[in-house]
């Protein structure tokens, strides 16, 4: 049963924060979300230079990067990193006790397709090639539309014949831009991230591109031979028809794959993990999926 906190938060999400504006007025509302990030006093912050933009590594204390995780945000490949995504990629770090290492990819529309896709490669083949760490100490996490980059991503790795990582966790993944899932529709209503069609900024990212490409939708591609996966989904998420799909092409390709259906939880819930008992249990089973992987 969810928790009355979550009934309330969803309430005031849903009457308070408006999606529904366009670009420009959405990454104005995306920078205000919270203040200056809150950096522990046992974090280190390492500024790493990908395809001219700054990503940031953010290493706890007396822990070295022999094992190490990529954090891929979302955002409709238009929304860039701000104090909310820092704080929160932070906070895990800490929490798991594992140097994270968050991209900073370039933006739609001032860099549509590939562009998010170039950087993400970039920054694996930094890792493994520049930094020596092995593909098996490697493991993903991403939210949202940063789980369709992180597989884009890894198909192009693929193809190049290129070890991909051993793991990868992803909360609320949006994998199929042609938007054909049926919670579109049923869940419209009941998730405070919903917005309408006109305001679909991930168009901005397709450039013209047809949306069924595998490195745009990639559940369309081919997923086989993929690291482990860990889905986190979410009853009442818009895009919980994308985490269903997901998981059953990964099954059905023979990957193996953990999939935790949250009941009346919404898009990317885990953010509000500082006052949502459910996102604070989501975050702790992550952190038990990571221990069971890098042990």
């Amino acid at each position: 049963m969810a928790s009355v906190r979550s009934s309330i938060l969803r309430f005031l999400l849903r009457h308070l924060v408006d999606w529904n504006k366009p670009l420009d007025e959405v990454r104005e509302m995306h920078k205000k979300v919270e203040s200056k990030p809150k950096i522990p006093k046992d974090i280190k912050i390492k500024e790493v230079k990908i395809n001219g933009s700054i990503s940031e590594w953010f290493i706890p204390n007396n822990r070295n990067t022999e094992k190490t995780l990529i954090y891929i945000h979302g955002g409709g490949y238009c929304l860039g990193i701000v104090n909310a995504n820092r704080n929160f990629v932070i906070m895990l770090a800490n929490y798991f006790q594992v140097p994270i290492l968050m991209l900073n990819y370039r933006l739609a529309p001032e860099n549509p397709f590939p562009a998010a896709i170039d950087d993400a490669v970039q920054l694996y083949k930094y890792l493994v090639n520049e930094q020596n760490i092995a593909p098996q100490n490697i493991g993903y996490i991403a939210d949202s539309s940063g789980c369709g980059l992180t597989l884009a991503s890894f198909i192009r790795l693929k193809s190049e014949n290129i070890l991909l990582p051993k793991f990868q966790i992803f909360m609320s993944p949006v994998v199929d831009l042609t938007r054909q899932g049926e919670s579109f529709l049923k869940m419209k209503d009941k998730d405070p991230m919903s917005i309408k069609r006109e305001f679909y900024i991930d168009n901005l990212y397709l450039n013209g591109n047809n949306p069924q490409n595998p490195l745009i939708s990639p559940v369309f591609g081919d997923l086989s031979n993929f690291p482990q996966t860990f889905i986190q989904a979410s009853e009442f998420d818009v895009f919980l028809s994308d985490s269903v799909m997901l998981a059953d092409k990964l099954e059905n390709q023979n990957c193996k794959v953990q999939y935790k259906l949250w009941e009346k939880m919404w898009h990317n819930f885990q953010m509000s993990h500082s006052i949502l008992p459910e996102g604070k249990r989501a975050i702790y089973e992550i952190k038990h999926y990571i221990q069971e992987q890098i042990s």
